[in-house]
């Protein structure tokens, strides 16, 4: 029986895409840069995005700037020329902004607009310039999505502060918890009850959390653990699930923020700086940052598909040196719109990305059988694979995890996931293995040379493939006895010689030095 010998071998399984450039600029280039002053010591400005039904909001150096996604509109100035707006939120034609700082470093500024962003003024509280430090630095500010009016900001230098009359008027709710300060949120399906994100003087994950509208705090840390909880992300319809970035993995909470397990990525270690569920697909969220603080190069998305419990890398693209991190993100019908430190915005349309898995065959002896049909396939897509046995042997079944899963052969399954499988034979009860018998091949390992003893045994065909199944060299004899091959002029590495003989195929292993 004629056979085909074919080795596949794949060492490295991972998650993969088709790798063509994705990623297009949306045109926003305004300058994100930390304004001179003493008192930031090295503190990243870090403005925010907005969406406000189709119409996205760009705080920047240089003011708030919008954009129709719908109508696909041009770039347009709308609030605060000239100011560095860190973050703001809107009440009808109201809107209250956190300022960068003023010229000469002293403090950051509130400023309010009553005229839709038109005009504007210092509207900052004599209530956040009341600090032991000697300045202020306002860092976020959040809005209760069921009341506009109500307000949380986090002055660095301070702590947290609520009003309940947009902005007219402040109550003190705590101090800060934490050495470097990142987020604040109302929980959306739960208004009465406050986080804070950060990291403590430690160096240690922090979640701060009042459950009474913030009348009293608890805290959460990751003791032992240097890390920094960043951005928190809430499930759109149970309240109990929330997943908080961080550097190198990610926390998620199955209990309203109570408690927190860390789950680590398959991936290195990242800052992870914006972490937020998909709204029509709860168990996908998706998350962005950098490989390290300073990334300047590639932007990494990640995404998990199980509500938080495992992440993977789900896409990466060079986009120019010194881009900088992503900094926030928002996802808009079918896209992922990233803002960097340095470049402006990007856009990622979702539904453009192929999602590719590698399919591995191998055998549990290669001297036994053969196995084919690995290779790279798109997600839901059917990949068969196929085991063909040696003279002498038969095949028994295949296995994922060293687990049964099949005995059919061909096996034909729709791929989801990477899967490496290996083909088991085994030798056939009352046959005789002429491989160990009769033939005989040396010197192996070999520089070039190689002697066959085959004895009574004909060889009618010798086939030399690499590991990869690719033909190097055929020979037809048709003699037994002592047979000299010489591959010499092959490259160095390991291949395997296939003899057709009159009772069957032999597999013979070779090194050539």
């Amino acid at each position: 029986m004629k056979t085909t010998f074919i080795s596949i071998l794949f060492l490295f399984i991972s998650f993969n895409h088709l790798c063509f450039a994705q990623i297009q600029s949306m045109g926003f280039t305004k300058p994100i840069v930390t304004p001179p002053s003493v008192y930031y010591k090295g503190y990243t400005f870090r403005p925010k995005l907005k969406l406000f039904d189709d119409t996205l909001y760009v705080c920047s150096n240089t003011g708030v700037y919008k954009k129709n996604l719908k109508d696909n509109t041009d770039w347009e100035l709308y609030a605060f020329e000239n100011i560095p707006i860190v973050e703001f939120v809107k009440n009808g034609n109201k809107l209250l902004a956190i300022s960068m700082g003023t010229e000469d470093g002293t403090d950051s500024l509130l400023f309010l607009s009553n005229d839709n962003g038109q005009t504007f003024t210092n509207f900052t509280s004599p209530h956040f310039l009341e600090s032991a430090w000697g300045y202020n630095h306002l860092f976020r500010i959040a809005q209760n999505p069921e009341n506009s009016n109500s307000l949380l900001v986090l002055d660095f230098t301070k702590g947290i502060s609520k009003s309940d009359d947009f902005g007219m008027s402040w109550k003190f709710l705590t101090y800060r918890f934490g050495y470097q300060d990142w987020d604040l949120a109302f929980h959306p399906l739960d208004t009465t009850t406050l986080f804070h994100t950060g990291e403590t003087i430690n160096f240690e994950a922090v979640i701060g959390k009042s459950s009474d509208n913030g009348e009293t705090w608890s805290i959460f840390t990751q003791p032992n653990r240097t890390s920094c909880y960043h951005s928190i992300a809430f499930h759109p319809t149970n309240p109990d699930i929330l997943v908080c970035s961080d550097e190198g993995a990610f926390g998620k909470s199955t209990n309203k923020g109570e408690t927190f397990k860390i789950v680590p990525p398959d991936f290195p270690k990242i800052y992870v700086y914006k972490v937020l569920f998909d709204e029509k697909n709860s168990t996908i969220l998706y998350a962005s940052g950098a490989t390290d603080k300073l990334n300047k190069d590639t932007i990494f998305i990640y995404r998990s598909t199980d509500t938080g419990d495992s992440w993977q890398l789900f896409y990466n693209e060079y986009v120019g040196t010194g881009c900088g991190p992503v900094l926030d993100m928002i996802k808009y019908k079918n896209k992922l719109i990233l803002y960097t430190r340095d470049c402006g915005l990007f856009e990622l349309k979702l539904d453009t990305i192929v999602e590719t898995y590698l399919i591995s065959v191998n055998v549990n002896n290669d001297e036994y059988g053969t196995a084919t049909g690995g290779g790279t396939y798109e997600t839901n897509t059917t990949a068969t694979v196929t085991a063909t046995a040696y003279t002498s042997y038969k095949f028994v079944n295949w296995t994922k995890n060293d687990m049964e899963i099949s005995t059919e052969n061909p096996y034909s399954f729709t791929v989801t996931e990477d899967v490496a499988l290996v083909a088991n034979f085994e030798k056939e009860v009352g046959m005789e293995n002429i491989e160990i018998a009769v033939i005989k091949i040396y010197p192996n390992p070999t520089t070039g040379k190689l002697r066959i003893e085959s004895g009574e045994l004909k060889v009618e065909k010798i086939e030399i493939f690499d590991i990869y199944g690719r033909t190097q060299k055929a020979e037809s004899k048709k003699q037994k006895g002592k047979i000299l091959m010489d591959i010499s002029e092959l490259p160095v590495g390991v291949y395997f010689l296939l003899l057709t003989t009159e009772q069957g195929e032999v597999v013979k292993k070779v090194l050539k030095e």
